[in-house]
This record gives C-alpha cells, structure tokens and sequence, in this order.
C-alpha cells in the first residue's frame, strides 16, 4: 500500500504540469471569450484581444506539444529485426522476459550507437499502454558476454516488471515529458514565450528534482531484478563495462570510424563494428582501459538524471548475497557472435540507419586515412600560405616560401600569421611572435610532409594501435626534421639555410627573386611591430 501512495503521490506531482497548462489555456480562452464580447456590443475591434490571447497561448501549446510529440511515434535510428530474422537474440530476450514474468515486446530494434532501452506506447498520459519496443545497441552485443547482456535486458525489461512501484513506467514517461518541456523551453530567447517557458520549466524542473530520489530507486530495483535473472556477479561486471564500453566507442569513432564524417566520407559499413570489436582487443585501448578502471573518471550527471552514479549502482548489487549460476547459461564470447546472426551485413544496417550516412562516400581503411590525412595537411598549412601571399603579394607555396626564407623575409611571414582572438591591427608583442613563429613553422611543416606524400615517400596508414599516422621511408623522416630545424629554427648565431630541405623535397629556387625584407609602406599598407621592425598588414 504504502509503494502505491508513492506512485500516485508521484504521479499527481508529474501530471500537475499538464493540468496547470489546460487550466491557464481554459483561463486564456474564457477571457478571450469574455473581451470579445465586451468589444463587440462597444464595436471595438477584436483582432488586438486574439492576438494577444494568441501570444500567450501559444508557447503553453507548444510546451504541451513537447510534452507528448513522438513518444508512441519513436523510431530509433537503426533496423527492425523480426524473430525470422534474429531468431537466437529473439530467443533469449523472450526468455528474460519470461524469467521476469513480463510481457517481451513487440518489437527489436538494433542501432549502431551503444545503448539499450524499453519504452512502452501510450495514451491519455501514459494511463493507457500501447505496444513495447526494445532498442540495443551493436556495441554492447560487440563488447558484452551473453550472459552480461541477459543483465542488460533484464535491467531494462526490469522497469516494467517491478512490484515495489506499480506505477512507475507511467512515472518514467511523464519525466521523460517534462526533459522534452526543459529542452523545448531553453530554445525561447525572450518575450512572452520566454516568460511562459520559464514559469513551466520552473515547474518541470522542480517536478524533476522532487521525483529523482524515487526514479532512482527505480533503477536500483531494476539492477536487482537484472542480478535475480543473470547473476550478482555478471551483473555487477555488467555495470562496469558499460561505462568502459561508452568510452571505447566515443574514442573509436572520434579517431577511427568517424574521421571522415567533415568529408562526406567514411569507413565500409560492413566493417565498422568488426573495427570496433578489434579496437577493443587492441593493446592500446586495453592500457587505456586499465587507466580508466585504476582511476576512473568523475561522473557527470544531470540534477534531473533519473539513474544513480555507476559506481552505486555497482555497490549496491555487490551487497547483494552470493551469486548463483544465472537463470540460464551463457558463452563468455561476446554477445553478438552467438546471438546475432550475419552481425557484419546487421551491423552494416544500423550504420546505413543513422542520419545522413547513406550520403556518405565508403572508403577502405587505408584510403580514408589517406584522404583526411592530406586533408588535414592542407588545413593545416592554410594559415602561412595565406601569410606568404600577403607579405608576397601574389601566389604561394612551398618554394615560394622558402625563398622568402633565403631572402630574410621570413620575419614579415611570421608576422602575417593569424593570432586568435588578436585582431589584425593589433601590435605583437615578444610573447604572441614566439606563438606566431611556432606556427609557421609548424604549418611550413605539414607543407613539407604533403609534398613527401605526393612524391610517394611518406604515406597514410591506420592501425588500431596507432590510429591514424604517417609511415616514412627510412632515414626520410629524420632528415625532414634536419632541414626544417635549419631552415626556420637554425640557432642563435646561425643563418637560415633552405638547400636541406630544397634537397630533401627536390625542389630548386623558384628564380623568383624576391627583394630583402621591405620598409615600411605608406598608411593602409603596412604597420610597425612592438620592437619597431616594419610589418605588413595582413
């Protein structure tokens, strides 16, 4: 009796904000009505009272409208797998369901994104259930054992399953209403919507604050129910792999799957989730992983999160009794070998699901690496050939750049650099010219390397120890970092010299020749530096 008080206690808090929305549109409506009226036996006009009814009614409209938008609509980004289809991964979410004496749902969804969650259709506020979904994501199966992804279920399956809040699917729905209410609020800068949204999301957010303490129970009882079914021990592991396996994969697809995305290009589809199982085994997530076991991360967490910090969570399955041998055994392989069937050609559907990458260009490891490589060198030596053009008047490059060297005008090249949040006119000091020499030298040096890839002695490779690197002919590699070194950064006493690198690079004086560095130009074309050396304006 008493969990039920809870839950009803919850629930009148959550749908307060409903009943507050109806009753100020029932409010502005009645007044609207009321006003009219007034004005028409007066033989004003009405249009300024709908107008103003409008205004305000219609942030409320909006806020209900996010409230409610989508939910029984949801459609993950990823494929609908039939029990035909997937029928040993069919067969053991029904088996967990039944283990949990819960209905299974009605549908599996696979996504290439790493998550897991069960959400139920419904109406009239969640009072009425529709059908239930499950979504799992092709990471967890790629990097969890079978029996840690019967906890996954469970857990999941677990929030409809509970016996100590009867309610609490209905309460889990309406919060995820009032996170919809916060976002679609935070998006009125000013005005009247602004004043609206702030009054509601005041609201929401203290429902949400009130109601955390109860939601987080909840997702306690469904780690327990999780450990009832795959066992204390899995379960705990479970709990402390997602985390690790969140980790891995917003790594693997920040260095590895994802770094071409800015270029309209990516990896095979059929070969994303086999790198990512083979990132996982490689020794430099594993060292990266034992860091992160040995010194965890601080969590960030919302004041709204409805789930306890992890390492919570994992403490309080550990206080549970010895662990018995599971509901049902599992191969300690990971998931998706056994339970998911063709998982290259699946895995290939979740990707081509997510939003934009069927547009994507598909490129072999190796080649990706060398597009976005070259790419990246371009990028990166934009900065000193817009320099050498501006102190040069004309056009720039590698050649070019050195005669400016040899001619002692690498000074006004350097100064031409871009200096973030420094504007153009502004003087250099001692500091900001040692930043700017750095990086003309270090954008003069990814010039260097991609004329190196173009002649065929440097080239793109990627591996999952290394991510994306450059490999050099033997001896080339060293001898580059001679010549720069002479070239820019020669030492006190010394005098810039060029034919290292010109020999290195095959590339001769340009017979352009290009006068000592220049005095200063008339007002509107050049500018004085902090020492008092001229300087072009760039």
């Amino acid at each position: 009796m008493r969990a039920y008080l809870q839950a009803v206690r919850l629930l009148v808090l959550l749908i307060g904000f409903y009943v507050m929305a109806v009753g100020l549109l029932a409010a502005i409506v009645a007044l609207d009505v009321v006003l009219t009226g007034v004005a028409l036996r007066q033989g004003y006009v009405t249009f300024l009272f709908l107008g103003i009814s409008v205004a305000f009614a219609s942030p409320l409209v909006s806020g209900l409208f996010a409230s409610v938008r989508g939910f029984n609509r949801r459609r993950p980004d990823g494929i609908r797998v039939s029990a035909q289809e997937q029928p040993e991964l069919w067969a053991r979410v029904r088996r967990v369901a039944e283990a949990m004496q819960t209905p299974a749902p009605a549908e599996l969804w696979l996504v290439a994104e790493p998550v897991a969650a069960v959400w139920q259709s419904s109406w009239v506020l969640g009072l009425i259930p529709g059908p239930r979904r499950m979504m799992l994501g092709i990471p967890y199966l790629t990097g969890l054992t079978e029996r840690q992804i019967d906890a996954v279920i469970a857990h999941e399956l677990g929030h409809f399953a509970r016996r100590d809040t009867l309610l609490s699917g209905l309460a889990a729905r309406n919060r995820a209403g009032l996170m919809r209410v916060l976002e679609r609020y935070a998006e009125d800068g000013n005005g009247i919507g602004h004043a609206m949204g702030s009054m509601f999301a005041g609201y929401a957010r203290f429902c949400l604050r009130t109601t955390q303490a109860q939601a987080r129970l909840g997702e306690l009882a469904a780690d327990r129910a999780a450990a009832g079914i795959a066992g204390r021990d899995t379960t705990a592991a479970a709990l402390r792999r997602i985390p690790l396996l969140d980790a891995a994969h917003t790594r693997y697809m920040r260095e590895y799957a994802g770094i071409g995305t800015a270029l309209g290009l990516r990896p095979p589809a059929r070969e994303v989730h086999s790198g990512f199982r083979a990132f996982l085994d490689s020794g430099t997530w594993k060292e990266e992983e034992r860091r992160l076991i040995a010194d965890p991360p601080r969590e960030r967490t919302s004041p709204y999160d409805s789930h306890p910090p992890m390492r919570e969570r994992v403490a309080a399955i550990e206080a549970l009794p010895a662990d018995g041998p599971g509901t049902f055994p599992g191969d300690p392989s990971p998931a998706g070998t056994g339970l998911v069937r063709d998982l290259a050609g699946t895995g290939a559907g979740t990707v081509l699901a997510l939003p934009g990458a069927a547009e994507l260009r598909q490129l072999p490891w190796r080649d990706l690496a060398a597009e976005v490589g070259t790419a990246e060198l371009g990028t990166e030596a934009t900065p000193v050939l817009r320099a050498g053009r501006a102190v040069l008047r004309g056009p720039a490059d590698l050649a070019m750049l050195l005669d400016a060297v040899d001619a002692g005008r690498w000074a006004e090249v350097v100064d031409c650099m871009p200096r973030p949040g420094h504007g153009g006119h502004l003087l250099l000091d001692d500091s900001l010219r040692d930043r700017a020499r750095a990086d003309a030298a270090d954008a003069l040096y990814s010039l260097a390397l991609a004329a190196l890839v173009e002649d065929g002695r440097a080239r793109w490779e990627l591996d999952w120890e290394r991510s994306r690197h450059l490999e050099f002919d033997e001896g080339v590699h060293a001898a580059l970092d001679r010549a720069m070194d002479a070239a820019v950064s020669p030492g006190e006493g010394a005098e810039p010299d060029t034919s290292g690198l010109r020999d290195l690079l095959g590339l001769p004086r340009t017979g352009h020749r290009l006068s000592p560095e220049r005095p200063p130009r008339a007002p509107g074309g050049c500018g004085s530096s902090a020492a008092g050396s001229p300087r072009p304006r760039c």
